[in-house]
């Protein structure tokens, strides 16, 4: 009996320091890429331009910005970059008879204001998501910008977090 107890211990101090022993690794804001492109890129192209730019780098979502931050000082200023949405719910407006897609920051919008119709539109009555830093701090803010802009993507990658 002493012996199975001895055994669990071993295992149970070995679980319990695991963590200690492994940094854990979540995605964040690594920088943006060096190509600029309109609001119309392929979200493929978009992911590769990360990559070309941070090895191991993908395309930022809302959801790993919120969740992972950003990899360097906070108040780094970044370029205004496109960010990939992530719907969390969709609401319909009885008023004005219109389904609002509602991102995790908490925007609400209209599938035309959403990713530039699905990364089909460039033209400036349609909009996508951005990440900027708020005129007069150094905040960053999400943002819906013209799908004619031409900016850079947001690249995260996983990095250890201390």
């Amino acid at each position: 009996m002493t012996k199975k107890y001895f055994s669990l211990s071993i295992v149970l101090a070995a679980c319990l320091t695991a963590p200690v022993l492994h940094a854990a690794e979540s995605d964040k804001v690594v920088g943006v890429s060096r190509d600029e492109h309109k609001g119309d890129k392929n979200p493929a192209k978009r992911h590769q331009a990360c990559d070309d730019t941070f090895k191991g780098s993908h395309w930022c979502s809302t959801q790993e910005y919120l969740d992972g931050g950003m990899a360097m000082d906070a108040d780094t200023d970044l370029d205004t970059a496109w960010i990939r949405p992530t719907i969390i719910s969709a609401v319909y407006n009885t008023k004005d008879g219109v389904i609002y897609n509602v991102d995790v920051s908490g925007g609400a919008v209209t599938w035309q204001q959403l990713n530039c119709q699905q990364w089909s539109s460039k033209a400036s009555d349609n909009s996508g998501p951005a990440l900027q830093t708020n005129d007069g701090n150094k905040d960053q803010i999400f943002v819906l910008k013209q799908c004619s802009k031409e900016l850079p993507s947001l690249c995260c990658a996983p990095v250890a977090d201390n």
